[in-house]
This record gives structure tokens, C-alpha cells and sequence, in this order.
């Protein structure tokens, strides 16, 4: 059976199964950099939150030789562990004073995603572009994220321009953004990898936050190339869609007076790197560099954010 067949097999028989009352439906789902999954949803009287269910991965159970039966019993369980039974008020998400408090920003690839951005308000910066979306905060579905579409646009009646500002500000407050020594960044992933590992040991007691810190900052040493250069990232405090952090020109001015004229590597959509013009690296190797990177598959699909290298001219205080 191909992957369309099972598309159209398993939501007649879901319904065959969950009777008259049950709405379910097959949705697909736009991610970042145009990859689109397919989504089962499934919604009973009284509730219109329903977990999103991913077909791919029930599909190749079934490559594997998994009976239909079976695949069918996985989906349910799966949607019976997360539904929750809710009702949201969607009038909340068609107010945009409900909402103004909680719209941020995050920058994609402005090529790799037009036929989104045909449907979202959006800017154009550089190559990439500056789209927006809200903190959804819930007590029983826990937190989130949601694109803002040009339809909620026209019927909170407000513009772009707007929209922008009002991200402009939120995301800074709500956000954050911090600019690190790369290999503090790289230790404080590595310490956090540790306390991951020691956690399911029996004795975890045994290893204090010193013990593991000192670990962590041995084991960078060990990683780190002879011949190191003077890198920083930026992002955001959660380091996630952070590389937006790159649009706040005052923390890019206040770099440059410190270390002069920089390039900005976008390394994926949650971080930028930024590196003084001073280092050895050239503009064209750094490029060379990013290329291997994305080519070699280190950053995945949905994370990709460019292959272009950004320079920021001191005299000129701005990012090209």
C-alpha cells in the first residue's frame, strides 16, 4: 500500500471505529522550510483540542510488516494518553488586545518558504524573513507556540507594521537575548548532557554540580581545536528561535564598539554567530564552512536558516 493509500485508509476506518459522534480528519501541517508532515486529528462532543497525531511513523510500522489492526490500536492509545478533553475559547485568539501581549518574532529562510509565507504576514530582511507567531500558556495543554496567519491579521484589523513593533518589544521582554563566549556556551551543553547521563545511575548522588562542571569543562578542552578563534552566540535565554535575537541593532552596535567590524554566521533558525573581522578566518572560507555544515546534514531540515555570511560595517552600523 503506498503512503497516499494508507493517507486515505486509516481516517475511514478510525471513524468506522470511533462512531457517528467523533470528527476525524487528516490535516497536513507546514513546518519550517517547506517539510510537511501529515497529522491525524481527532475531536469527541464537547472538546476542539485534539494532540496531533503524525502519520509517518505509523506508516513505516507498517512498511515493517505491522498489521493494520495493530497500527490502529497504537493510534488510539496514543490519542487517548494525550487528549485532555478540553474546550478553548477561540474567541480569545480573535482579540488581538488578548493577544498583543504575547506575539514575538522569529527569522526564516526567505526563499525556502514561500508558499508559507504566501498565507503570514511577514518582512523581508536580508535573505531571510521576519515572521510572527504567540505564546500559548494553558493549564492542561501546557505550553506552545502558533503562527500568525494573514486571516487573524484582517480580522484583528491591524497591519504589519503594527505587528512588527508590538513583536519588536514583547520579544526582547519576554525572550530575552544573550551573547555568550562560544565555549561557555558548548560547556554549559556539555555539563547539561552529564547531569542527563548521571541522572539514570543508581549512586547519581555521588556526582555534585562541581564534579560534573569540571568534567564538562575537561571535556571541552579535549574538543576545542589547537588553533581557536573568537566566536560568540547569539540568541535567546531558552536557545530557541533565538536567532531573531540578530534584529535587536543596539546589542549589534554595542558588539562592534567593543570589537570592531564582525561577520554574523547564521548557524540554524535558534542561534548566530557572531566572529571580529580580526580573526584569521575569511569571509569565503567562513561561508565554505557554513555550506559543509548544512550540506552534511549537522543542521536538519527545520532548523536551516542560511548559507549566506552577514557583515556588520561599524562605520556604517548596520548588517549586510
Amino acid at each position: 500500500m503506498t503512503y497516499e493509500a494508507f493517507l486515505k485508509l486509516v481516517p475511514t476506518m478510525l471513524q468506522e471505529e470511533m462512531g457517528e459522534e467523533a470528527q476525524v480528519s487528516l490535516h497536513t501541517i507546514y513546518k519550517n522550510n517547506n517539510q510537511k508532515r501529515e497529522a491525524l486529528c481527532i475531536l469527541e462532543p464537547g472538546c476542539n483540542v485534539s494532540p496531533t497525531i503524525y502519520m509517518a511513523p505509523y506508516y513505516e510500522r507498517y512498511q515493517e510488516g505491522g498489521k493494520m489492526g495493530e497500527i490502529l490500536e497504537a493510534i488510539l492509545a496514543e490519542y487517548r494518553t494525550n487528549r485532555c478533553g478540553l474546550y478553548l475559547d477561540v474567541g480569545e485568539f480573535q482579540d488581538f488586545d488578548k493577544l498583543r501581549s504575547r506575539i514575538v518574532y522569529k527569522l526564516v529562510n526567505y526563499e525556502q518558504n514561500q508558499p508559507l509565507l504566501q498565507d503570514i504576514p511577514h518582512r523581508r530582511f536580508l535573505d531571510l524573513a521576519v515572521v510572527y507567531y504567540f505564546l500559548i500558556q494553558n493549564h492542561f495543554i501546557g505550553s506552545g507556540t502558533a503562527m500568525v496567519h494573514n486571516r487573524q491579521l484582517e480580522a484583528w484589523g491591524v497591519d504589519e507594521g503594527i505587528l512588527y513593533e508590538t513583536a519588536r518589544e514583547n520579544t526582547d521582554r519576554l525572550l530575552g537575548n544573550e551573547l555568550e563566549p562560544m565555549p561557555q556556551v558548548i560547556q554549559e551543553l556539555l555539563r547539561k548532557d552529564l547531569v542527563r547521563q548521571v541522572s539514570q545511575y543508581p549512586n547519581r548522588e555521588d556526582y555534585s554540580e562541581e564534579q560534573l562542571s569540571l568534567w564538562a569543562s575537561q571535556i571541552l578542552s579535549a574538543l576545542m581545536p589547537k588553533e581557536k578563534y573568537v566566536m560568540y552566540v547569539l540568541s535567546n535565554r531558552d536557545k530557541y528561535f533565538g536567532a531573531s535575537a540578530v534584529l535587536n541593532q543596539k546589542k549589534l552596535t554595542a558588539f562592534a564598539s567593543e570589537h570592531g567590524n564582525f561577520y554574523v554566521i547564521p548557524s540554524s533558525i535558534h542561534e548566530m554567530i557572531l566572529m571580529p573581522e580580526c580573526e584569521p578566518l575569511s569571509a569565503v572560507e567562513l561561508k565554505r564552512l557554513l555550506e559543509e555544515i548544512n550540506t552534511d546534514g549537522q543542521i536538519v531540515g527545520q532548523e536551516y536558516l542560511s548559507s549566506r555570511i552577514y557583515y556588520f560595517d561599524k562605520e556604517k552600523d548596520c548588517l549586510e
